[in-house]
């Protein structure tokens, strides 16, 4: 238990951490929407808030367990959005270390932001190959982003650690296993600015269960640049500063096609 309690930091932080888990949990277990039931997949999302239109935020919705497919499957999505720089919300217990690291580096290259957390469709969901509830909505998912619930462990911080910015609130859960020390992890986290801290930590994890990363802990070692969630970055109120926000797109006629 020595683990558990080195990360958890003061009291209200812990409680706050076991309360999140304790929704999270369920999920987690096994389900059809748990981060490790199915291979990680990519979808742009529009932000369903009518309210922002015609100036819509949009983001890259990254779901489920890494693996070496998960880097091509991103580099496709990321040519359909082209030069747009759109942030990654992300939901996973982990998966493939090297494609993990993968990842991590093209997101950097890309310099796009990342947030742990999930994304609650309206309309069509990712699995549903011939939904048509937003035809003429001007995008094929919509959604809003949210903190709660949202889930990333094991080689999944690695992911995350390529952000230029990397969003973790405080009720969402993030955490390391075991992980045995090597000079490409060290290398890697080294080339994105991470502290080596969060490899002692990953050395030192439990040989089972997950060792919690609270806000407190992950901004000292340089895991997230934020104790925010993806709301910072999905809001539909991005869209109405001055300048817009990059993932900001705006609905035109065009878009009655989609």
């Amino acid at each position: 238990m020595s683990h558990f309690w080195a990360g958890a930091g003061r009291w209200p932080g812990l409680l706050i951490w076991l309360l999140c888990w304790s929704l999270v949990a369920p999920a987690v277990a096994a389900g059809p929407d748990s981060p490790q039931s199915t291979a990680m997949r990519f979808v742009v999302v529009r932000g369903s808030d009518a309210s922002c239109e015609p100036t819509c935020p949009e983001w890259i919705s990254a779901e489920g367990n890494i693996n070496a497919n998960s880097p091509q499957l991103l580099k496709k999505t990321l040519q359909l959005v082209g030069s747009r720089k759109l942030p990654i919300v992300v939901f996973s217990a982990g998966g493939d270390s090297d494609a993990a690291m993968t990842l991590g580096r093209l997101i950097r290259r890309s310099a796009l932001g990342v947030a742990v957390g999930r994304t609650l469709f309206d309309g069509c969901r990712p699995e549903q190959s011939d939904c048509k509830a937003n035809d003429g909505k001007g995008a094929r998912f919509l959604g809003r982003a949210i903190s709660a619930g949202g889930y990333c462990a094991s080689e999944c911080v690695l992911m995350l650690a390529g952000g230029v910015r990397r969003l973790v609130a405080t009720d969402a859960i993030v955490g390391v296993r075991q992980t045995a020390p090597s000079r490409k992890l060290s290398t890697y986290v080294k080339e994105m600015g991470v502290d080596s801290s969060l490899l002692d930590a990953m050395e030192k994890a439990p040989a089972t269960g997950l060792d919690p990363l609270l806000s407190e802990r992950m901004l000292k070692m340089k895991l997230i640049t934020d104790a925010a969630g993806p709301e910072l970055l999905t809001a539909g109120s991005v869209c109405k500063a001055a300048p817009a926000a990059d993932n900001c797109r705006v609905f035109t006629v065009l878009d009655l096609k989609r």
